[in-house]
């Protein structure tokens, strides 16, 4: 049996669109697209911009979580367990690059103080900020599992980790950045 050709010229022809469509999409989706599961500059744009209102307006800085999050769930694929596990990931990178500067923005404003500890010893501002990290690190970390325990065995555990992941990376670099804020 002979191919059809006016079907291989159809595949042809679609396949030739889609390259053509694909070429005119914005930069950040192509980016995204080109990179699932990673960081876009629109993403970090996106957190940025939306920090920096809410420090103008003196509004909660807890607003801003989900920018990133809530339109990647809009787009096509973001309601797949996958889509949902991605957007989350995607907002807890931006989170946690905020998070790494407002951590050292604290070790550089109190690492050289000295704190009270137990008793009468002091101890580095530097050395407690360190424990204190650590430890919230190793809190998250349990505290993420104990939430995704309610999907246990299913593949919606993995988006409850993530999604904790997220609030509690958020929060806690929107905490730090309060101790050094101006």
């Amino acid at each position: 049996m002979r191919p059809d050709l006016g079907m291989i010229v159809c595949l042809i022809f679609a396949c030739a669109c889609a390259g053509i469509a694909r070429a005119q999409e914005p930069a950040a989706n192509q980016e995204q697209a080109a990179n699932p599961g990673q960081v876009t500059s629109k993403d970090r744009a996106a957190l940025t911009q939306c920090l920096s209102n809410a420090k103008t307006t003196k509004s909660a800085p807890e607003g801003c979580i989900g920018v990133v999050q809530a339109p990647c769930l809009d787009a096509p694929g973001g309601q797949s367990t996958y889509g949902m596990k991605d957007c989350a990931n995607r907002e807890a990178m931006v989170w946690d690059e905020q998070l790494n500067m407002a951590y050292k923005a604290v070790l550089s404003a109190f690492g050289d103080s000295d704190a009270d500890g137990n008793g009468d010893k002091t101890i580095k501002g530097a050395d407690l900020i360190r424990d204190m990290e650590r430890t919230w690190l190793a809190f998250r970390s349990k505290k993420c599992a104990v939430a995704s325990l309610q999907m246990a065995g299913g593949t919606g555990a993995g988006v409850l980790y993530v999604d904790c992941y997220l609030y509690e990376t958020a929060h806690h670099a929107i905490w730090l950045n309060s101790l050094v804020a101006q």
